[in-house]
């Protein structure tokens, strides 16, 4: 698509190469006005550098050798070495160019953050992103062990197990209730939500973005072989999207 908008204009240029062309738009002849402004409009997207279409031109060529993700990275290093170019050259000469170099500089910077965000969700999956350190209590606690553990560990919810089993959460608001309707000896089999949304292990880290984000829960069991392996929270997803967006700075 990219490619198919530079042919388009260098097609009109050179179908309208044969009339009487001014270097300068004035406005008095339309289609020389016009022409002339196709030629920069060409020159300026043939320009190496994203988010210009010879930005992407430049990274599938380089993609024939490497990753795609890598090829991103190069092209965006090349685009930024010229918008330093445009930069040093619009400080001492030409205004104009300076912003061009910012929007260079920017928009190369974006996409291969962007590409490098892209990938990393396509290798990334639920478990690499769970923590085994959560708070678990047994089928066969009662309402005050649970609510013990809770102030203890400054819990809201506890992941109730029955050996590696996950059988349910319990919540804090449901505890609550229960030590207020006299009930601290009863089973916690009894306040047990079980209608809990899970994850796979090898859930991609995109999905996963989509379950949290369609899902109204603080707490994502990741079940595999029937037994829990861990948990995935909303904070830890922020934790690592946060994560490889540095990482994708840092390799600028």
């Amino acid at each position: 698509m990219a490619i198919a908008g530079v042919l388009f204009l260098l097609i009109l240029v050179t179908g309208q190469s044969q009339l009487d062309i001014s270097h300068h738009v004035t406005g008095s002849n339309f289609l020389s006005d016009l022409l002339v402004i196709n030629i920069i409009l060409v020159v300026f997207n043939l320009i190496p550098a994203f988010p210009m279409d010879g930005g992407r031109v430049l990274r599938a060529l380089l993609a024939f050798k490497m990753k795609r993700a890598k090829a991103t990275q190069v092209a965006a290093s090349i685009g930024q070495l010229l918008a330093i170019g445009f930069i040093l050259f619009g400080l001492f000469y030409n205004p104009f160019l300076l912003f061009i170099g910012i929007f260079v500089f920017l928009g190369a910077g974006a996409e291969a953050r962007q590409v490098s965000m892209a990938e990393s969700m396509k290798v990334i999956t639920a478990k690499d992103i769970m923590t085994s350190n959560y708070q678990s209590i047994s089928l066969s606690a009662s309402v005050a062990q649970a609510a013990s553990l809770m102030l203890e560990n400054r819990s809201s919810e506890l992941v109730v197990k029955n050996g590696d089993q996950f059988v349910g959460i319990v919540s804090y608001r449901s505890v609550i209730q229960a030590l207020q309707g006299g009930k601290s000896e009863r089973p916690i089999i009894d306040l047990i939500q079980d209608d809990v949304k899970t994850l796979e292990p090898n859930l991609l880290l995109a999905d996963v973005v989509d379950v949290l984000q369609m899902e109204d829960q603080s707490m994502y069991p990741v079940i595999g072989n029937n037994k829990i392996w861990g948990i995935v929270t909303k904070s830890d997803l922020n934790k690592i999207l946060l994560e490889q967006q540095i990482t994708a700075q840092a390799e600028e």
